[in-house]
Order: C-alpha cells, then sequence, then structure tokens
C-alpha cells in the first residue's frame, strides 16, 4: 500500500519540494512505519484542494458572503506565493479565477 505525502518545515532542504511516496506492507500495517519513503527534487504533487471540483461552494440564498470572500481573497493570495509550486502563471490565474467564480455576481 501507498500514499503520496507533503511535508513542509524547516527540516526540509531547499532542493527538496517535500514531495514523498510512503510505502507500507498492507498485510501489516501494525507495524505502522512505512517499509520506505521515495522522493526525488522533481516530485512535486503541486496544490490540492479537494473541493475544487464543486459547481458551487456558496450558499447563494446569503445576503452577507463578506467572510466567504475574504477566505477566497486570502486563498488566492496564497496560491500566489506558494512554494514550491508545480503551477504555471496560467494554471495559477485559472484556478483563481474558478475559486471567486461564485462570488464575482452581482447580489
Amino acid at each position: 500500500m501507498f500514499t503520496p505525502i507533503e511535508q513542509e518545515g524547516p527540516e526540509i532542504e531547499a532542493e527538496e519540494t517535500g514531495s514523498q511516496i510512503w510505502i507500507f506492507d498492507a498485510a501489516n500495517l501494525k507495524h505502522g512505519a512505512p517499509l520506505c519513503k521515495l522522493s526525488h527534487p522533481k516530485l512535486n504533487f503541486g496544490l490540492s484542494i479537494h473541493t475544487a471540483w464543486l459547481e458551487n461552494i456558496s450558499d447563494e440564498a446569503r445576503s452577507d458572503n463578506r467572510n466567504y470572500v475574504e477566505l477566497t481573497n486570502g486563498l488566492c493570495d496564497w496560491i500566489d506565493t506558494w512554494c514550491p509550486s508545480s503551477f504555471s502563471c496560467q494554471d495559477k490565474k485559472t484556478l483563481k479565477e474558478e475559486i471567486k467564480k461564485p462570488f464575482s455576481r452581482s447580489s
């Protein structure tokens, strides 16, 4: 069994991405520790937003979406500064447009 791992923090070297694949013995998970950890300087899982596939992430019946707008603006700022990133400038632009789309409609 394997799982993707994304690590952050001071223990990650500058030339590393923090992306790893951990391999476990599926017949002996109670052992706990992975059998091995795989990484490569070019292995980069990038950004994963599990709700990005949702057509609508807001409650359109709400009259006040300020908190959501603030949250999405913060997320867009984070996308601009997130490092390391496997996204091109165009990828980032498209992602930010999709995130902001529900809030760009006039009330």
